[in-house]
């Protein structure tokens, strides 16, 4: 029995063959769908870490930088603290030195006053003589030994409480010297503090 033209094997064969082939370019179209896919994926990939090592980079920067700031931000409250020390034990010798010129000061602003006193002593004493005298109850060589005396005392007297005012006067100059420095000192510990302060907050 012979088969019509259309179904003959040559045109069985050449069917065949076609549907062969049609496979085939859809396994070569899947598979370079496939590479093509995954060719998208490795190059988004290759961004993304690409993008990742950047911002990485930019912490690893910012750390360093940072760490940098803390450290220079330690070693100024070192210095500050330091000084400041320096300054409170400086203040502390003053304050010490103050005190002892004016325990100084006060001793021998007593004891002038004592030489004051005794002079006032000695004015009235004359007082009393020059009034006996006036009146005839001491011989004149009487009066002119306790003149001599009393003109004695009071030189002695006089310079003695001279040169204790010139010593109290030199301690109140001091004391007012002192006092200057303790002004400026304050008010540079005024000054410094702010500023340190927003030192600290930066």
């Amino acid at each position: 029995l012979d088969l019509p033209d259309f179904l003959s094997d040559n045109a069985v064969h050449s069917l065949s063959l076609h549907d062969d082939n049609d496979d085939e370019n859809d396994d070569n179209d899947d598979f370079i769908s496939g590479v093509l896919n995954g060719s998208q994926d490795v190059s988004n990939l290759a961004k993304e870490n690409a993008e990742l090592k950047k911002s990485l980079l930019k912490a690893e920067e910012k750390s360093h930088l940072d760490s940098q700031r803390l450290a220079e931000l330690q070693l100024e409250v070192k210095r500050i603290k330091k000084r400041e020390s320096e300054d409170t034990k400086a203040l502390e010798e003053m304050m010490q030195q103050v005190e002892a010129n004016l325990q100084s000061t006060t001793k021998r602003a007593v004891k002038a006053e004592g030489l004051v006193a005794k002079l006032k002593e000695d004015i009235q004493v004359l007082q009393q003589e020059n009034a006996a005298l006036r009146s005839g109850d001491l011989g004149i060589e009487s009066m002119k030994e306790k003149a001599k005396y009393a003109s004695q005392q009071l030189s002695t007297a006089a310079t003695g409480a001279e040169q204790q005012l010139k010593q109290l006067l030199t301690g109140v100059d001091q004391l007012k010297m002192l006092s200057q420095i303790l002004s400026t000192i304050d008010k540079f510990t005024e000054e410094q503090g702010p500023s340190t302060c927003s030192e600290g907050g930066v």
